[in-house]
């Protein structure tokens, strides 16, 4: 009952001062929102991306004296990647509700929290994360009234339940507890029998807490550690997915996100890995739906 585990992964070259325009304008897209940015952690990135910018320029990377050392650069890094992705996706979209979340983004704490910690900021985040590939897909989404997020799909409503997970002893009690999550929020669908839903798990924060770097010696090397992240973390819990009693919850999308080298560039990078499974049967209508579902996301490389 298996699908193939891995939909893409995302590695782009870029340097800082292209980085820094990028950020700039994810910085500016928070900011027409009227949130006061500059008091909250995007500000202390933004210092940090600038700083690495100005050298990159300048050409002294490697003989300057930073004023913020590299476990804050790599924070600033990867934190901001986020940010650019929530951006590029959902930059032409206003509306209410994504204020409101966006504002509960901004209100995260500076650098990546221990797991026990509270953090609905990075949990919305991550909503949004999805929610970007999905506008940027060209589908109709509605965030955070009957699901985290409801996606229209080929004139289907697709009810997504979001989980960052964050502790090993806690999975399978989360992933039970959006299985039916989503069985109760089908009912809200226009038409609660044609509904289907998928869960959203961010295994991020399981696999690397502290956001340790990810080292390869080229980019493929990276690419295939953390896979074997992704497709092994499927193995183990498929079962919750697949035995849901309510046959329209279809699949689980997985998410990976980690900091990373690539050691023959000496490149500090973040890596970006997705992965979709399924609940239902092969040979399917909603098997159909599902795949096709997930090469829409697939195509968008955010």
């Amino acid at each position: 009952m298996t699908t193939a585990n891995t939909l893409s992964s995302a590695f782009k070259r870029t340097n800082y001062m292209d980085l820094s325009a990028n950020y700039e304008a994810a910085y500016q897209w928070f900011e027409s929102f009227g949130f006061n940015v500059a008091v909250t952690r995007l500000r202390k990135y933004k210092a940090c991306i600038d700083e690495l910018a100005g050298h990159y320029k300048d050409g002294t990377l490697n003989t300057a004296t930073f004023q913020r050392d590299f476990d804050q650069q790599v924070i600033s890094l990867s934190e901001a990647t986020e940010i650019m992705r929530i951006h590029n996706g959902l930059a032409n979209l206003y509306a209410c509700e994504l204020r409101d979340k966006l504002k509960l983004v901004l209100s995260g704490k500076y650098g990546r929290p221990l797991p026990s910690d509270f953090d609905p900021g990075r949990d919305i985040a991550f909503e949004l994360l999805l929610a970007s590939r999905c506008h940027h897909a060209g589908l109709k989404i509605k965030i955070g009234k009957q699901a985290d997020l409801v996606i229209l799909y080929n004139g289907i409503e697709m009810f997504v339940e979001c989980k960052r997970l964050k502790s090993g002893a806690k999975v399978r009690k989360r992933i039970k507890h959006a299985v039916k999550q989503l069985h109760k929020r089908y009912k809200s669908a226009k038409a609660p029998k044609a509904a289907r839903g998928i869960l959203a798990l961010s295994i991020t924060d399981l696999v690397n807490p502290e956001q340790g770097l990810m080292l390869g010696t080229v980019s493929e090397d990276v690419g295939k550690k953390v896979s074997r992240h992704v497709d092994a973390f499927i193995d183990k819990y498929r079962g919750l997915w697949q035995g849901a009693q309510d046959s329209r919850t279809i699949g689980a999308f997985i998410e990976l996100s980690t900091p990373s080298v690539i050691e023959s560039e000496n490149l500090l990078t973040t890596y970006h890995q997705v992965g979709m499974n399924n609940a239902c049967a092969i040979d399917t209508i909603d098997y159909s739906i599902l795949t096709g579902f997930a090469s829409k996301l697939a195509e968008q490389q955010l």
